[in-house]
């Protein structure tokens, strides 16, 4: 076995080892709940790594297709004919799904700012059309009573219970991602990624494979959001929104984008970074926004990169050259 091949095993033998024994270490529930929610945002990261890390599309639309994705599950377990949160799930997962596809089709004949606008404007839609539809979604109140998820009559009603079901459905997304990354749809969103005109070139059907990928990426947010809404067994209208957008993207720009480590990591940095920054109070966010920036700046090959050694800070690579200069 080729020593980066042994090493890249044991540091995945000892993040899986550590992954499943978190909540006998974590000394609260309260600290297990912020391990849900960084699963919960990992998936959503993951998710919109099809669409700006591999495929190079502008999306800040994430957030819209995660409350997608939660009130459809939530609607249909609560309502006059409650559906399974199974069932629901898997419904969650297809609507959530069709709408990417309602917004990719029309919107990615458009780049660059312009698509980053339009994606915006259908966050904001969607939005507005939660907090006003009360007859169906609840307006602003949200819905409440959201039933657990439970396999074979073991409900996930504790912290720990549910932590162990998004865990298995963290991994399982990853590897179906892995897989995705090296098959022939994996190559052809990185080929419109890096040159979208030579990828037509060659026959890659270019819109096709970016509304495969915002479909994509919607799916995995509506699996997010179905998983949230049975977790926390209540949604609103202000928790996906604009806002939440821009956090999922900063986990990838924090994380490496386009890697399907640095959408982990970053989740983990994006969630549990604001929580050790609490003491600061009005200026936590300040601070973890100046972080974000700091690491677009100095570090854009994000946290995974500078750990496997394929981006170099930039901070660094300046002094380099500076080095390399003074010697000549």
């Amino acid at each position: 076995m080729k020593p980066g091949v042994f090493r890249h095993s044991i540091v995945l033998v000892c993040a899986a080892a550590l992954l499943v024994a978190f909540p006998v270490l974590a000394p609260t529930d309260y600290v297990v709940r912020i391990g849900n929610l960084v699963l919960v945002y990992a998936v959503l990261a993951l998710g919109l790594n099809f669409t700006v890390g591999w495929t190079g599309q502008i999306s800040l639309a994430h957030a819209a297709f995660w409350g997608i994705g939660a009130y459809t599950s939530a609607i249909l377990t609560t309502g006059t004919i409650a559906w399974s949160p199974w069932l629901a799930m898997a419904g969650a997962i297809v609507v959530a799904a069709l709408a990417g596809v309602a917004l990719g089709l029309p919107t990615l004949k458009i780049k660059g700012h312009y698509l980053a606008l339009a994606t915006i404007g259908f966050g904001e839609v969607t939005r507005i059309t939660l907090n006003n539809w009360r007859s169906l979604t609840g307006g602003s109140d949200g819905i409440s009573d959201i039933p657990a998820l439970s396999v074979g009559g073991f409900g996930l009603t504790s912290e720990t219970r549910m932590y162990f079901g998004l865990l298995v459905g963290v991994a399982v997304l990853t590897a179906a991602a892995a897989q995705l990354r090296d098959s022939s749809f994996g190559r052809a969103f990185i080929a419109v990624r890096d040159d979208e005109l030579a990828a037509g070139v060659v026959g890659v059907p270019t819109t096709t494979t970016k509304t495969l990928a915002f479909a994509l990426g919607a799916a995995y947010a509506g699996f997010a959001g179905s998983a949230y809404a049975h977790l926390f067994h209540y949604v609103s209208p202000d928790i996906f929104s604009f806002e939440q957008s821009l956090l999922i993207l900063s986990m990838l720009v924090i994380g490496g984008l386009g890697r399907i480590a640095g959408a982990l990591v970053g989740a983990l940095v994006g969630v549990a970074l604001p929580e050790l920054l609490r003491g600061f109070g009005v200026f936590s966010m300040a601070i973890y926004t100046l972080l974000v920036v700091l690491m677009i700046l100095f570090v854009p090959g994000g946290v995974v990169g500078i750990l496997t050694g394929e981006a170099r800070p930039l901070r660094l690579d300046w002094l380099r050259r500076l080095q390399i200069r003074r010697r000549s």
